[in-house]
């Protein structure tokens, strides 16, 4: 009995070195990588609001909005189907502030599940869980479908309804973000 006890001591070493502590550190180096992926993601919800911020008497960096009522004051204050400054002036581009969450959307939806596709074995479950969310926000294809339909925000419960959605959005990706550190 003892030889087979250091038999299964002998494999379970092995199975140690050659398996365990090389996930381990290639999941120590993909961490980073995971983490300014999402911060990318992040970055793009913050020019989101950036925009909506733009010509405000109190224009700050994105990064101190926080709470919901200065996200439903700032994003309520424009008329989403008018053209975002910023992107007229630079980019020489008319493009409505329902584009920009389109457009937007878009990328972070891709950037999300490429994250999930290329990394999925090196995340835990939650974070996996939480970008699948994030890719599947009722905010981007509501938006894409006032933006290709052309359809009027002029109905205050329903652009609140969208400032909702967007906010739960924003609060997810800064959840997932969070969870990154």
């Amino acid at each position: 009995y003892l030889n087979l006890s250091y038999s299964f001591l002998a494999a379970f070493f092995f199975y140690i070195l050659t398996s365990v502590l090389p996930y381990k550190q290639t999941q120590k180096k993909i961490q980073p990588i995971i983490r300014q992926k999402i911060n990318n993601i992040k970055t793009d919800v913050d020019s989101i609001i950036l925009e909506f911020s733009r010509e405000l008497s109190e224009q700050k960096n994105s990064n101190i909005f926080k709470n919901k009522e200065e996200i439903i004051r700032i994003m309520g204050s424009k008329t989403w189907t008018d053209f975002v400054p910023m992107w007229q002036t630079l980019y020489k581009k008319d493009i409505s502030y329902i584009a920009l969450i389109s457009i937007y959307g878009t990328q972070i939806k891709t950037k999300s599940l490429e994250i999930i596709q290329l990394y999925k074995e090196y995340m835990e479950s939650n974070q996996i869980s939480d970008l699948e969310l994030l890719a599947n926000k009722k905010i981007f294809s509501l938006a894409l479908q006032f933006y290709q339909m052309d359809i009027s925000l002029d109905d205050p419960n329903g652009k609140a309804h969208l400032i909702d959605e967007f906010y739960d959005m924003y609060s997810l990706i800064r959840k997932i973000f969070q969870s990154c550190k």
